[in-house]
């Protein structure tokens, strides 16, 4: 093979995102204090360009502008150009997109700032193409125009980034709810939802169109809790229609399982076609407890084909997850998962073509015209009566596809999706009895100990690279890795009720509390009190398409609260919630995970504990039982051996005699499942 003809810092990097720039022309630095140093000894702005390395329109960038020299010469002229993958510093990239928004009211990725040699960011946007498109300058007029700027107005922009900077550092908490009205929030939330739901095509808005599974397991909690009202009904109806039309859409994949990140389009037709770990593993916990609770079978199907999408393609030998699939292959994106009519017809003969086409969407014409023939996205058209329709046509595709160049596999892993993996995992091999499933988790929640719970001085991390290189410094853990390692060793607790990883989850709830807390005011920071100094130490209150650090650090408190005594902790999540005002009323969409923690303060929920041998028959089919439930916020106590087996259960702050036998759990579930309801 040919020697690259340009090399860079990024070579020495062991994120896989770096990496793929480490031979542009480019002078690229990572973020560190070296560039920072350098930005300042030579006074020049700095080019802040943040990516991940399943982003299309990353690559599209990076390939226009990136590689090409012209276009290097200028930034290495003028820059002192960085190069930040995302996914491994969510601090940098919440901080910078939050600046980005003010400066230019939309955000996205790529993401391409620049600051002064202090990080204060004063002019930015997202993708800019090699080459004018009407009122779009091309990115080689921006460099031009930010480095006269820099030179002739520097006054105004360190202004700019000066005022940013105060932005970011101004408090906005919202108006406490003195009141503890948590039933008015919630009905204000609900109702405003519902005024965001399309109900034509499922899901929230047009297009693009994000799943949004936070938001989706709050309509699904709200329509047991209120079951029988007609917001209940109108939830339990849109709730269907939006995960029948997602597991039926080109977003999913028909032929090897696994949600593609978004879709263009309203009817959840043409994704985009990266699948991410953390998309996947939120996904298939959703259609879990939609299975409980409409008994659809599509729904268990979606949930046993995305965790196998999961272990088959994700995991590492070791146990973790990698953090996802590129959207390209060949250079063009979708490639690898679209199909001509005349490839059909020649794997599965013209007479089973035809009918399957039929079945899925597919036709000559095509479907999708990104990369110049009439290629097919693949989507279920007409309702399937069985679980089996279609699977061995699918099996041969998947055989063929198998052979084509795959897109790239990103193989870091990152505390935090993985703790999303090992959640849902534990919780489906609980719920589908899937021995397979509860293996799975086992192993990722040991390898999680041994490679990211550190008790050296660097304390936990943020991801494990498979590809270590000499001057990648390890990366601590930020709020997110800690909360959601929490809640998966918790979840593999309930379904195992080991008490190692209840003793792990209270680990990682006294080290948030630790790092993360802030003396003065609700809330935790994203970064913790010895991590590196930014412009801003910020709070992640809201959801994006994964739940916020804040969020899932109270859900850990607030249950772990209840299982080992400790009254404080819920108290904090209470408090928390408070401080959040109205907002989650007035943007429900973004606060689907505090609406929901919200509800458990308000309906205490149930509390289940095991006496007795786990073992025991009787315990056995009681657990059959309770595997039939979907019981938001539900809380399993540890077992005591020695004693005689039984189920005690607590419900809506009222405690029952415990229950020895399975007609006499079934009688009282049959009793207190009604006082579950909200009010």
């Amino acid at each position: 093979m040919q020697a690259p003809e340009h090399s860079n810092r990024l070579i020495k990097s062991s994120s896989p995102y770096l990496r793929q720039h480490a031979h542009n022309p480019v002078d690229w630095y990572p973020w560190g204090p070296e560039a920072l140093a350098e930005a300042k000894a030579q006074n020049k702005a700095i080019l802040l360009s943040i990516g991940y390395s399943a982003c299309h329109w990353c690559h599209v960038m990076a390939h226009e502008s990136f590689e090409d020299p012209d276009i290097a010469a200028l930034m290495n002229r003028h820059f002192i150009n960085i190069k930040v993958d995302r996914e491994e510093r969510p601090d940098l990239d919440a901080l910078y997109m939050e600046a980005l928004q003010r400066l230019t009211g939309s955000g996205g990725w790529p993401m391409t700032l620049f600051l002064a040699p202090s990080g204060e960011p004063f002019f930015g946007g997202t993708y800019f193409p090699s080459k004018r498109r009407g009122q779009i300058p091309a990115f080689s007029e921006i460099l031009a125009s930010v480095a006269q700027a820099w030179q002739e107005q520097r006054t105004a922009a360190l202004d700019v980034g000066r005022q940013v900077k105060a932005s970011l550092n101004a408090r906005e908490d919202g108006t406490e709810n003195l009141e503890n009205n948590f039933a008015e929030v919630l009905r204000d939330a609900r109702l405003n939802l519902q005024k965001q739901v399309d109900q034509s095509e499922g899901g929230f808005g047009y297009a693009p169109k994000f799943p949004q599974p936070c938001a989706l397991d709050f309509m699904l909690q709200q329509g047991i809790l209120r079951e029988g009202s007609a917001t209940a009904n109108f939830y339990r109806q849109t709730l269907a229609l939006t995960l029948t039309k997602m597991a039926r859409g080109g977003i999913n994949d028909q032929v090897g399982g696994g949600f593609h990140r978004y879709s263009t389009d309203r009817s959840w037709l043409v994704p985009h076609f990266e699948k991410m770990l953390y998309d996947n593993a939120l996904l298939a916990s959703t259609y879990l407890h939609a299975w409980q609770v409409f008994g659809t079978w599509e729904y268990r199907q979606i949930v046993e084909r995305t965790l196998d999408f999961l272990l088959n393609e994700l995991r590492s030998d070791q146990g973790g997850f990698y953090s996802a699939l590129d959207a390209d292959s060949e250079g063009q994106e979708g490639k690898f998962y679209t199909w001509t009519f005349e490839e059909l017809e020649q794997i599965l003969g013209e007479g089973e073509a035809e009918a399957f086409s039929k079945a899925f969407g597919a036709s000559p014409s095509g479907n999708f015209h990104e990369i110049g023939q009439p290629w097919n996205i693949l989507h279920q058209v007409v309702e399937f009566a069985e679980p089996e329709n279609w699977q061995a046509a699918l099996q041969k595709l998947y055989t063929i596809r198998s052979t084509r160049v795959a897109p790239h596999r990103d193989e870091k892993i990152i505390a935090e999706w993985n703790g999303f993996a090992l959640q849902t995992l534990a919780e489906a091999a609980f719920v589908l009895n899937n021995d397979r499933y509860l293996q799975a988790a086992i192993s990722c929640a040991g390898f999680l100990e041994e490679q990211l719970l550190t008790r050296d001085a660097q304390g936990n991390l943020r991801a494990f690279r498979t590809l270590p290189a000499a001057d990648s410094k390890p990366i601590g853990g930020f709020l997110e890795d800690f909360a959601s390692l929490g809640l998966g060793f918790l979840a593999l607790h309930q379904s195992t009720l080991e008490v190692h990883y209840l003793n792990l989850a209270e680990d990682l709830a006294l080290s948030i509390l630790a790092l993360f807390g802030d003396p003065n005011a609700p809330g935790f920071f994203q970064t913790a009190s010895d991590a590196e100094r930014l412009i801003a130490r910020r709070k992640e209150v809201m959801d994006n398409v994964i739940p916020s650090g804040n969020v899932m650090a109270h859900q850990l408190l607030l249950r772990l609260g209840k299982i080992v005594d400790r009254p404080e902790w819920q108290t904090l999540a209470q408090s928390w919630l408070l401080s959040l005002g109205s907002k989650p009323a007035d943007y429900p969409a973004s606060f689907g995970e505090a609406l929901q923690l919200m509800q458990e303060v308000l309906s205490s929920g149930i509390e289940l504990t095991v006496v007795g041998d786990l073992h025991a028959d009787s315990l056995q089919k009681s657990m059959d039982i309770f595997r039939q439930y979907y019981f938001p916020g539900l809380i399993f106590m540890a077992h005591m051996k020695g004693e005689t087996p039984s189920i005690n259960l607590c419900a809506a702050g009222t405690c029952y005699p415990p229950q020895t036998t399975v007609e006499g759990l079934k009688v009282l579930l049959d009793k207190i499942v009604p006082t579950l309801k909200s009010t």
